[in-house]
């Protein structure tokens, strides 16, 4: 898998998006291991590098379910995430929601805070854009109280900045 990461990021895509596409192929005699949700996500980062979201959609959806299907909840909220990025980016902005929202019913521990923290950034800014800044107001807090505890102070930064903008 390493290899193919090398080959896409010196930008051999073709042999690259080849080898996934066979790699994927070749692992599904064994649906629980976890490349299976490496070859995928990288599959739909490529498409989505290509701004072809549909497939990054398609790969990300595959991902998704099995990292549900070994319960591995960090790469489940990835999924979402990356899924609510995907459709955001193809203007679909309620399923966007969906999918952020969704990566927010997880509990927040050390291995979730950073990316539920996203989700809720995330959030803010389609409300910002919908000009629902009480919304956004309350999502930027969300996500700054994670970043508070994380302390964290880029993130806490970040965060005032987005909040400092709705005001």
């Amino acid at each position: 898998f390493r290899s193919i990461k090398i080959l896409y990021a010196q930008g051999n895509k073709e042999k690259a998006l080849e080898l996934l596409l066979k790699g994927l192929d070749n692992n599904k005699r064994d649906p629980f291991s976890p490349i299976n949700i490496e070859y995928a996500n990288l599959l739909a980062r490529i498409f989505a590098d290509s701004q072809n979201f549909d497939k990054a959609i398609y790969y990300n959806k595959k991902a998704l379910n099995k990292a549900r299907l070994i319960k591995d909840t960090v790469e489940i909220i990835k999924s979402y995430i990356r899924l609510g990025s995907f459709f955001y980016a193809k203007n679909e902005e309620d399923s966007a929601k969906i999918y952020f929202r969704k990566a927010t019913y997880f509990p927040v521990n050390e291995k979730t805070e950073t990316r539920i923290s996203n989700a809720y950034n995330n959030l803010g800014v389609i409300a910002q854009n919908n000009d629902n800044f009480d919304l956004a107001k309350g999502y930027a807090k969300k996500s700054l109280e994670i970043k508070l505890k994380q302390n964290n102070p880029i993130g806490i930064a970040y965060s005032n900045v987005n909040l400092g903008n709705l005001y």
